[in-house]
């Protein structure tokens, strides 16, 4: 992929992703006194509402896996869900880690997250995983960004977890009627 396109995909991203996700609190999304992300690892403790955005990473025990996540960010909780072959730290979001704790992921066989061959690998598998290390940072509910792939496992994880989801917001992902 050419810098030129993943330079539009950022502008774009940053242009429309905000604006919704604003205008969807707005009318009714987290407010202050709903969701306020306290997540600990390695000693950190990620609670501030002061604008000044932290990051931390870590390794959570999910299904098997020693899954990697970056946390970047205060206040309500957003899952970003890379493409295949995409990993966390790929992506960042400096207008969305001003007002979101913005958690990205490195799914099974990607970056960080080691494979495990007998394992099977699907969009299925990767929205258990993801709703496994939510439960894991102790989120009991988050919004979603899924790009490609990504969005097809955020979109799994509203259909089959509907009470863990705030929002969704998918990009270049596609859906067609499962195989049989």
């Amino acid at each position: 992929m050419s810098y030129l396109k993943v330079s539009g995909i950022r502008r774009f991203l940053d242009a429309m992703l905000v604006p919704l996700l604003v205008a969807s609190q707005a009318i009714g999304g987290n407010g202050p006194d709903q969701a306020q992300t306290q997540t600990k690892s390695k000693g950190t403790v990620m609670n501030a509402r002061n604008g000044d955005p932290k990051k931390i990473n870590g390794y959570a025990p999910v299904n098997g896996l020693k899954m990697y996540y970056e946390i970047e960010g205060t206040c309500d909780p957003l899952v970003f869900i890379p493409p295949a072959f995409g990993f966390a730290g790929r992506e960042s979001f400096p207008a969305l880690v001003q007002n979101h704790s913005v958690i990205t992921v490195d799914l099974q066989g990607n970056g960080r997250t080691a494979d495990i061959p007998e394992r099977p690998i699907s969009i299925e598998q990767y929205a258990k995983d993801v709703v496994e290390l939510l439960k894991f940072l102790k989120i009991s509910k988050a919004d979603f960004l899924g790009e490609s792939y990504g969005g097809n496992a955020a979109a799994m994880i509203a259909v089959r977890y509907p009470d863990l989801v705030c929002r969704v917001v998918t990009y270049s992902a596609t859906f067609s009627p499962p195989h049989r």
